[in-house]
Formats: structure tokens, C-alpha cells, sequence
């Protein structure tokens, strides 16, 4: 075990040293995720790579009952960033698709990275977007 602080209420917590290969480590709890409002490594990493690339976006756009990860607004397209633990989940894949399905039905385009793919070439992954 491996005792590491949550990025949100910056209490200690321990976790098996082999979850924090699966994305785990950063928080406590689904709670404190969900609470946090900073970006995340590989948002992070996104957001630079759109500066650099001069691209018109914004973070943490609300649509209807969902919060986007970054909006390009002149092109209508939608970019997640997904952390290997969180959206691996069950219950997290339903909400992704359902959240898919009712940006795609509003005419978005949606481009969902992995935080591996992210990690591997942020612009290999923005390459994808075609601007």
C-alpha cells in the first residue's frame, strides 16, 4: 500500500501501490472527483496543446445536465479526456454514452481521448480533429 493526499480534501488515503497503474491515486473517493473543480494531468496536457496550436476553445462548458471537457465552438465539436479508472467503470461507461448520444442528437461531434493516448501524444490526439 502507498499512502498518497486527495487533490480535492487533502486528506491522506492508502490505496494497493498496483491501482495507481489503473489511473487511481489522484482522489480519495468518486465523491471528491466529482467535487473537483481543477483540471486534471491530461486536461492539462489537452489545454496546452490547444494554446499551442492557437485553437478558439473552452473548458468545462455545461450542456443540459453535462459538463464538457473542452468545446470548440466554431466547429461544434466536443473533446473528453478520459482517465483509465474513472471512465472504465460500468457505471461511468453508461453515463458516457448517454452523454454522447445527447450531444451527438444536439449536432456535436464528439472525440473521447484515453489518459494513455493522451499520455502517449497529446498531438497525436488532437491530429484526429481535422481542423
Amino acid at each position: 500500500y502507498v499512502t498518497r493526499i486527495c487533490k480535492n480534501c487533502h486528506k491522506e488515503f492508502s490505496l494497493p501501490r498496483w491501482e495507481l497503474n489503473d489511473g487511481k491515486g489522484t482522489f480519495c473517493s468518486r465523491e471528491c472527483y466529482k467535487k473537483f473543480n481543477g483540471e486534471t494531468s491530461i486536461e492539462e496536457k489537452i489545454r496546452k496543446e490547444l494554446e499551442n496550436r492557437k485553437i478558439d476553445f473552452k473548458q468545462e462548458v455545461r450542456i443540459g445536465k453535462y459538463y464538457l471537457d473542452f468545446l470548440i465552438p466554431s466547429k461544434n465539436i466536443v473533446i473528453e479526456c478520459d482517465g483509465e479508472y474513472w471512465h472504465g467503470l460500468p457505471k461511468a461507461l453508461r453515463r458516457d454514452k448517454n452523454k454522447d448520444e445527447f450531444l451527438k442528437s444536439k449536432g456535436f461531434l464528439i472525440y473521447r481521448f484515453s489518459e494513455k493516448d493522451i499520455k502517449i501524444s497529446t498531438e497525436k490526439c488532437l491530429n484526429q480533429l481535422n481542423l
